[in-house]
């Protein structure tokens, strides 16, 4: 009779690792000790480099949170230990390159028995990881490169129709102020030059016409005349007479 009584606390405390599990999308097993409600199997795929919000709600004080990948109990990745808060934000990493495996959550009391943290606790719904970017998201991202390369390598004068068609609207708005302001800037260093020459070839022309005056006619000077004699004083007048040569 006792050998009964202790196989069936075995199989009632084993509940976690014995159980029939369901697969993704579907909601997790219901447990006396608690339950998580993220994930609880709404997604059935996480991508791979995301964030994952886990919540749960438990009669446990303290628990120790972990990940299990393909079923293997004996394998637990721990993600918190002896925390009292009902979240932690994970981020979707797996060091597995199997896309169709299986993960799920489990959580156990942290201050429980050895037995208890083996064999006891609750789990999460399942889901997969998704390791690959979609090809929609992979054929976008070649398309964008593509048009990157095909502007910085050719010049914007010799772009047909045919090449700025793949642009956004937005794109070939900023392709139209880009080159109207290159464009006003191209002329507006032209005119500079332009005006500076002007100047500058008037500054030589009025040095040019600057007359050389003969010597002694500046202001305050007297003309230097050939014909003019110095001046005699007349006999016993006081006057003075300007000979004539």
């Amino acid at each position: 009779m006792w050998f009964r009584l202790l196989a069936m606390l075995i199989c009632v405390s084993s509940i976690v690792v014995g159980q029939d599990l369901p697969g993704p999308g579907k909601p997790a097993n219901a447990y006396s000790n608690g339950s998580f409600t993220e994930p609880n199997g709404e997604l059935s795929t996480y991508l791979f480099g995301s964030s994952m919000n886990i919540t749960w709600e438990t009669k446990y004080d303290t628990v120790d949170l972990s990940l299990i990948i393909g079923w293997d109990f004996s394998n637990r990745i721990p993600l918190a230990l002896n925390i009292a808060q009902t979240w932690h934000l994970w981020d979707v990493v797996t060091s597995s390159q199997n896309s169709s495996q299986i993960y799920t959550f489990i959580i156990i009391n942290a201050t429980g028995s050895d037995y208890d943290k083996r064999h006891g606790g609750f789990l999460s719904a399942t889901f997969w990881i998704q390791l690959t970017y979609s090809a929609s998201a992979s054929s976008t991202t070649s398309s964008a490169s593509a048009i990157v390369f095909s502007a910085s390598s050719q010049p914007m004068e010799n772009a047909s129709d045919g090449q700025l068609a793949g642009l956004t609207e937005g794109a070939k708005v900023g392709v139209g102020v880009g080159v109207g302001v290159g464009g006003i800037g191209l002329i507006s260093l032209a005119a500079g030059m332009f005006l500076y020459r002007r100047s500058r070839d008037r500054k030589t022309q009025a040095t040019g016409n600057i007359e050389t005056l003969p010597q002694g006619t500046g202001p305050g000077s007297l003309y230097f005349n050939n014909n003019y004699k110095t001046p005699v004083e007349m006999q016993d007048t006081g006057r003075m007479e300007i000979q004539a040569r």
